[in-house]
């Protein structure tokens, strides 16, 4: 059994980790919605 302390910890971390991925995933799709925005206009 884990004292309150502990988990706290854990979840903390695994909190940040989360949010790390989150940001990448929105870094990565705010790049393909910028180059799909682009794609158009330097094809026509």
């Amino acid at each position: 059994m884990r004292s309150d302390g502990e988990s706290k910890q854990v979840l903390t971390t695994c909190f940040s980790k989360s949010k790390e991925i989150h940001e990448i995933v929105i870094g990565i799709f705010i790049n393909i919605f910028f180059f799909h925005r682009k794609l158009p206009d330097s094809l026509s």
